[in-house]
């Protein structure tokens, strides 16, 4: 009984850490390629003609996801900035909704 028993913490830290640390890998990878997307913001801001606030805002954007992707409460503010940006900007609504789902899809599936 005595080797059952040391035998089961055994196995259970692996099976433990190993679904950690690849939940942190894929959620890093997933963050990646989201902030690689939301770095394409500067493309919507070029009707201002403005490559400074282009590329601070872009910039800017992909810096804040990489934090934001791990929590969603601070994803959720970060999508009403994006929107009310793009809406500011007089973006069409479509690339708006291109922007969550894309998110969304990236960093929650």
């Amino acid at each position: 009984m005595g080797k059952p028993a040391g035998m089961k913490p055994q196995q259970q830290q692996q099976k433990k850490t190993t679904p950690i640390h690849n939940i942190q890998f894929f959620t890093c990878v997933k963050a990646l390629f989201a902030s690689l997307h939301f770095s394409t913001l500067p493309l919507f801001i070029f009707q201002l003609r403005n490559w400074t606030l282009a590329i601070l805002v872009g910039g800017g954007a992909m810096f804040f996801f990489l934090f934001s992707a791990l929590c969603s409460s601070l994803f959720f503010i970060y999508f009403i900035f994006v929107y009310f940006t793009l809406y500011l900007w007089r973006a069409p609504l479509f690339y708006s909704v291109l922007f969550f789902s894309a998110t969304k899809l990236l960093v929650y599936c």
